[in-house]
């Protein structure tokens, strides 16, 4: 294992583990690639059976919040039906995307979140056809429920 990560987990005889517990990694492509370490001899490494296991909590999706293009990620892990209309901008161009908030909790409710505008590539340069994107923006937002009429 690399000293990089020796402090985030071990090895022992066949098996290694690793912990990344951080408030942030970046979005995109994560890759496990198990190797074995030579030296081998002329007739190379010998065949192993490898097994992966990765459990990851990520913030959740907020119901109530739409907007005038959908959510990409949200459409494609299946949480929404509502379709992805992304917006393409040339550089330098500017666009409107429209936010609307339908709550669905009781009045007096206090709400509060992170709105983010995201990027994406499609066909990277690494594996084509995979998605990356970045953080444009994170907008915070609070807000509470009032009565309905104004009762």
């Amino acid at each position: 294992m690399n000293d990089r990560w020796s402090t985030y987990g071990g090895i022992n005889g066949d098996n290694a583990n690793v912990t990344l517990n951080e408030p942030e990694v970046s979005p995109g492509l994560w890759l496990i690639n198990p190797a074995e370490e030579g030296p081998f001899r002329a007739s190379g490494a010998p065949a192993v059976t490898a097994s992966a296991n990765l459990n990851a909590v990520t913030q959740t999706f907020d119901p109530s919040m739409t907007s005038s293009t959908g959510d990409m990620w949200s459409n494609f892990n299946g949480l929404s039906s509502t379709p992805f209309d992304a917006v393409y901008l040339a550089p330098g161009a500017s666009a409107t995307i429209t936010v609307s908030v339908t709550p669905t909790d009781p009045p007096g409710t206090p709400i509060s979140g992170t709105l983010y505008v995201d990027d994406y590539t499609l066909g990277t340069p690494f594996v084509s056809g995979l998605i990356e994107s970045d953080e444009l923006a994170a907008i915070p937002y609070s807000y509470s429920i009032s009565h309905e009429n104004g009762f």
